[in-house]
């Protein structure tokens, strides 16, 4: 048998992901401010405005995509005592709020699972990630602070 799926009511996430929209549009529209303020600026800020729609949107599915995996392989191969809590929003105080990708709970204990749709080479100490670009380690966010 399966581990079993439970949801989350809506109401909260939706609170959660109209702030995460207005967070994005803010940083989209500082990203097109500094390249407006250039001598072709004009020419070029709605073709990056297109640009950094598309990478958004783009990490998104990625991410998602990821998620998705990770959930029903956690369906598929967890016993069937498992109850999987997919995209849990929490608002410990008010107007703060936190998400748990995967909420995992069975005879074993609580697990909070964060999935991510990475590539390449990865360091991994404490709070502190890097990803190898090239030569360099480049720091992350990292996956253990945000959990």
């Amino acid at each position: 048998m399966f581990a079993s799926f439970v949801e989350q009511d809506e109401e909260v996430k939706e609170i959660f992901y109209q702030k995460i929209k207005e967070k994005m549009e803010k940083e989209k529209q500082k990203h097109l401010d500094k390249i407006s303020e250039g001598f072709f600026g004009w020419l070029l800020e709605p073709i990056a405005d297109i640009a950094y729609t598309w990478r958004r949107d783009s990490e998104k599915e990625q991410g998602n995509s990821g998620e998705n995996s990770v959930s029903w392989a956690l369906h598929f191969w967890l016993p069937s005592d498992a109850v999987i809590v997919n995209d849990l929003v929490l608002e410990p105080v008010p107007d703060d709020f936190i998400q748990i990708v995967h909420l995992v709970l069975n005879s074993n204990g609580i697990f909070v699972l964060e999935t991510k749709s990475w590539d390449g080479v990865f360091l991994g100490l404490k709070n502190k990630w890097r990803m190898r670009q090239g030569n360099k380690w480049v720091e992350v966010k990292s996956p253990t602070k945000q959990n």
